[in-house]
């Protein structure tokens, strides 16, 4: 079986990132790491691999350097091979402008199987996937937890359907599967994968070589500001020794100043 998977580089859970002065941009820290929920569809994929005693996993990202690095550590995982379609190194990517990237750079490729993220954790949209599918023409089943392969060339998927319930889902290759959260648990990279994964040179290919129109890179998104969360107000304690009292002034605080008790 060959399977591609999706993959993203996202600012790394501890990179400061801040909007610019005029709020048109973000500022990220050069800390990134593989998108989560791509890091389940690496793993599954090296599973689907290893219980078929063959086959080819991909690894495919569009992007600067953040997914430089999400191949990395997809090839330290156990991926045969990385293809870098060479993106911009700024701004926030129209989901629609990277799925059609993807798959026309998937057009150019064979597959059996194609896994992805259900989505990503720093625009958290979670439409690359079947936008992808889409425009391939193929379907796609999203939210999977369990993937058994068929001898017939099928798959049957179960999918969290959200609110405890789950669905099994039999479908023909090829085919899409987004991973949620349940599927698996991703391994360690072995200290031969890591230096792999160090010494990786992926095979880049530009959009030029694509050969996309120019409105199918435009975009549709179009971003107003970027602002910080409100900030958290100060803690407040409340001073003295009696018991009693401490309890008299909460009251009177929440009842008058934040006003939550009438």
């Amino acid at each position: 079986m060959e399977i591609v998977v999706l993959v993203k580089g996202v600012p790394d859970s501890e990179a400061r990132v801040s909007p610019t002065a005029d709020g048109t941009a973000l500022e990220v820290e050069e800390k990134y790491e593989l998108n989560y929920f791509d890091e389940l569809a690496v793993e599954e994929a090296l599973r689907l691999r290893e219980a078929a005693s063959g086959g080819k996993v991909l690894a495919l990202s569009y992007g600067g350097g953040a997914s430089r690095e999400a191949l990395k550590k997809a090839v330290s995982m156990g991926a045969d091979e990385a293809v870098h379609v060479v993106g911009p190194e700024r701004g926030v990517p129209d989901g629609l402008v990277t799925a059609t990237v993807l798959a026309a750079c998937l057009r150019s490729l064979s597959y059996d199987l194609i896994l992805c993220g259900r989505r990503a954790s720093d625009d958290d949209a979670g439409v690359v996937g079947p936008m992808v599918a889409e425009l391939l023409g193929i379907p796609h089943i999203s939210s999977v937890v369990k993937v058994t392969p068929s001898q017939k060339g099928r798959i049957l998927a179960v999918r969290d359907a959200g609110r405890g319930a789950k669905e099994r889902v039999s479908c023909a290759l090829p085919l899409l599967l987004t991973t949620q959260k349940g599927l698996n648990e991703p391994r360690v990279p072995t200290i031969q994968g890591v230096m792999k994964g160090m010494k990786l040179q992926p095979r880049t290919i530009t959009l030029e070589e694509l050969g996309l129109p120019k409105e199918a890179l435009s975009g549709r998104w179009r971003i107003a500001a970027f602002r910080e969360p409100p900030r958290r107000p100060p803690v407040r304690f409340i001073g003295g020794k009696d018991p009693a009292a401490k309890a008299r002034e909460l009251a009177r605080v929440l009842r008058e100043e934040i006003r939550i008790l009438s």
